[in-house]
């Protein structure tokens, strides 16, 4: 049977992840900024008019940055007492120990805005702390600045501080992409044996060819997918094989005659029923292999699918080096929908055999 290791080549791609910034969220961010200093130097000016605010710098950045806060998620207006609450406890807390107000608020109200945005694209853990650290940085750039320019207490040097604080909002437009692995020649050496890595070391041959050339990033990328794709076929191609030399197909057609023999031999009753019984799981288990077989076959004409293409893309490439009219690899698309689909059904194929497996046991 298949144990955890091998069951993981045949499910879905290992995957890696990749940082991008979308043309959509600069946009959005910019306007988040235009917000963030907005609302903030808006509300020092404010407070500044407010003796205690005035002569306690800690209470008017803990409340503006928690009105910026609010500036940026227009929605959470209804929160802003309780968001203004967080920023000014933590400022006055960290003021309380000796540490700066200005940082403590600042991560706090970084802390806020990402997670504010869970509603909006979703929240790791990880955009928290970036939105956390980042806010801090920028908070930290604008208190000094606004200190070196001797700005401190008037309306342009809240301004210069709303728009470096302001910085820390890039983190709320990057986003993790998920892009396929691509093993080393060692790790190929060392997982699988002689006799399945050819395809794979061709692979990572074609695609260090690739890299050298003026290949846009994307279609780099998906190239570097193709490639995954060859290596992880080429993983399920030795599982399944493995699979297939654990059973002994001539013994079990052998046992099945045998049983059947025997059933009809048999006076007991009992005995009858519990040897056809067993001829019929052993039948069973020659049409599972049957199906390893032919899911063997499937899984290595895709594998020379993807590789056939690696090899189309790189003449495509020289092609368009020598003739400007001819196009980078086409294509691209179909052919890596046409691998993730059969990942899926492959994934769905095998869920049904266990299904199965277990009804008849």
């Amino acid at each position: 049977m298949t144990g955890p290791a091998d069951e993981s080549a045949l499910s879905a791609p290992h995957e890696t992840t990749a940082v991008e910034l979308p043309r959509p969220r600069r946009r959005r961010v910019l306007v988040d900024q235009l917000a963030w200093a907005a609302w903030y130097t808006c509300a020092v000016s404010w407070l500044n008019l407010w003796e205690p605010a005035a002569a306690r710098p800690a209470l008017a950045v803990g409340i503006a940055l928690g009105l910026a806060v609010v500036g940026v998620r227009p929605k959470a207006l209804l929160l802003a007492p309780a968001l203004c609450a967080a920023t000014l406890g933590t400022a006055l807390a960290a003021e309380g120990l000796g540490l700066s107000p200005i940082l403590a608020a600042g991560a706090m109200a970084g802390l806020l805005s990402a997670w504010l945005r869970r509603d909006e694209d979703g929240v790791h853990a990880l955009d928290l702390v970036n939105g956390t650290l980042a806010t801090t940085a920028a908070a930290g750039i604008g208190a000094w600045l606004v200190d070196t320019a001797g700005l401190t207490g008037g309306v342009a040097g809240a301004a210069l501080f709303g728009v470096v604080s302001a910085q820390g909002l890039w983190t709320s437009a990057l986003r993790w992409r998920s892009t396929a692995a691509i093993p080393s020649m060692r790790q190929v050496r060392l997982q699988l044996e002689e006799r399945y890595r050819q395809p794979v070391l061709r692979a990572l041959e074609l695609y260090g060819h690739f890299r050298r050339q003026n290949v846009d990033p994307d279609t780099l990328e998906g190239l570097g997918e193709v490639v995954g794709w060859v290596w992880r076929l080429a993983l399920t191609i030795r599982t399944l094989d493995r699979e297939l030399e654990a059973v002994d197909v001539d013994g079990l057609a052998e046992r099945v005659e045998l049983m059947l023999m025997e059933v009809e031999e048999t006076a007991d009753p009992f005995t009858r029923d519990r040897r056809l019984a067993t001829a019929t799981h052993l039948k069973q288990l020659l049409e599972h292999t049957d199906q390893i077989r032919l899911e063997r076959q499937r899984t290595e004409s895709m594998q020379e699918y993807a590789l056939a293409y690696l090899e189309e893309a790189r003449m495509g490439l020289l092609l368009a080096r020598t003739l400007p009219a001819e196009a980078t690899p086409t294509r691209l698309g179909e052919v890596l929908d046409k691998l993730r689909t059969h990942a899926r059904e492959g994934d769905a194929r095998r869920q049904t055999a266990r299904e199965v497996g277990k009804l008849t046991e």
